[in-house]
């Protein structure tokens, strides 16, 4: 009676196996990894919003719209791709309360951004260049896992856009400390920088640097736990849990009074989640990324009550059109 009872428990079991399918079964551990081809252009369109709540000194909210191009130009035999980035529109709403509200579109060039009647040094010259970048363009080489390197031609097209605009060599520089070359490729490898060393399964964990920009909190560093969550034919799912150090804000668009209530108080919560969807069917490329980002500081009550301040932002970036290879980018 008992084999009998083994047996039918064997053959359910069995049962069970098969109709989970093959993969589920046994799945065998998959390399991750880019393999893009020459020609290939990616259409990508970000959307971006966050929450800044400074307590005593009130709320600011932040709303970005991007749409760029990534162009593969080469790929050598270990798969290295060079590819050429560009930003074809770029639009940044930001409401400030009591203050008002500034903007920026790299279509209305000539526009008045508001924050010229703003009292913290740089924010207008910052705006003014930040509707000058429709047409940047600059080259990067991204390694098959994602890492981005030989960033250079930005820094070059702010000095012109600088010169365009009036501006003397000190604001020059401060603006490629917050938008040149070390940004932009610190922007591009947020996105792909994704993929692990070796074969994954479903359930397998990795570890990835994670480099985020918090808006007027400055740049956020941490080391990103990554989990395989989804693995079909043609798709990928990963799940990253990121803990942050905040790295000093000392661009000229930082606000002072800010600053000086920062370093007030503790950082509390520090934290990222982000999902990646990748496409196979498409060399890896990375089909969906979406980031949720919380910063957290609290201090002491400095009569008028406890001291906090809370980040929330909520990011978005999707390929926004499947091009095939040598397809013209979108205008």
């Amino acid at each position: 009676m008992t084999t009998l009872r083994s047996a039918v428990l064997s053959v359910a079991a069995l049962a069970a196996l098969a109709a989970l399918g093959p993969a589920a079964a046994a799945q065998e551990p998959r390399d991750l990894r880019l393999a893009w081809k020459p020609g290939d252009v990616l259409v990508y369109e970000s959307v971006g919003s966050s929450t800044l709540d400074m307590g005593m000194m009130g709320k600011a909210t932040n709303e970005t719209r991007t749409d760029e191009d990534i162009a593969v130009v080469s790929v050598d035999e270990k798969g290295q791709a060079t590819v050429r980035c560009t930003v074809r529109r770029f639009r940044l709403k930001v409401e400030l309360g009591p203050m008002g509200t500034i903007s920026c579109d790299t279509d209305k060039p000539d526009e008045a951004t508001g924050a010229e009647q703003l009292p913290f040094p740089g924010i207008a010259e910052g705006f003014k260049v930040l509707q000058q970048l429709k047409g940047l363009t600059f080259a990067a080489t991204v390694s098959p896992r994602g890492e981005v390197s030989g960033v250079v031609e930005v820094n070059p097209f702010l000095d012109k856009v600088c010169e365009k605009l009036g501006l003397g060599a000190e604001a020059a520089d401060s603006i490629k400390k917050q938008y040149g070359n070390e940004r932009f490729a610190s922007v591009l490898s947020s996105l792909l920088r994704v993929y692990p060393v070796k074969p994954v399964k479903v359930g397998d964990l990795w570890s990835l640097p994670v480099n985020e920009s918090v808006g007027m909190l400055g740049e956020a560093t941490g080391e990103g736990t990554a989990t395989l969550k989804v693995l079909e034919k043609d798709r990928a799912e990963v799940e990253i849990a990121t803990t942050f150090t905040l790295q000093k804000n000392e661009g000229a668009g930082g606000n002072p009074m800010l600053a000086q209530m920062i370093e007030m108080m503790k950082l509390k919560e520090a934290k990222q989640t982000r999902t990646v969807v990748l496409d196979f069917a498409r060399g890896g490329v990375i089909r969906k990324s979406t980031a949720s980002t919380r910063i957290v500081f609290e201090g002491e009550d400095q009569g008028m009550g406890p001291m906090a301040l809370t980040y929330n932002a909520k990011d978005e970036r999707s390929l926004a059109e499947p091009a095939p290879a040598g397809a013209p980018g979108k205008k």
